[in-house]
């Protein structure tokens, strides 16, 4: 897959018109990516509007959650922030310094005969 491809997905807001064209290759290239044929969409909507409609019925075939393409399409994708993965750290178990039969004893245990 094209480097400007991977750029443009992780940054689509950085499209151009030049960029069309290299889309529709890769689109013609992996025929079933969803994501390439969205960021297409996005780019004929910006660029080409003439022919808006025929690329949003040809991605909406494609596509198999149509709320995310109609999310993108109103604009109203918001990119979460990726959250910080920090490793976790087990916590200790206290061990009582005493005998654990005195601890029986003080609770009163009785074992069964």
């Amino acid at each position: 897959m094209n480097h400007r491809v991977l750029e443009l997905l992780k940054a689509p807001k950085n499209i151009q018109s030049e960029d069309l064209d290299l889309l529709k290759e890769e689109i013609n290239s992996f025929p079933y990516v969803q994501n390439i044929r969205a960021l297409y969409l996005y780019g004929v909507n910006l660029y080409d509007k003439a022919n808006y409609q025929k690329v949003l019925s040809t991605t909406a075939a494609y596509t198999t959650d149509k709320k995310i393409l109609y999310q993108l399409i109103n604009g109203k994708i918001q990119q979460r922030p990726k959250p910080d993965i920090q490793p976790e750290t087990k916590k200790e178990k206290k061990i009582p310094a005493e005998n654990p039969l005195t601890l029986l004893q003080k609770a009163k245990f009785q074992f069964p005969n």
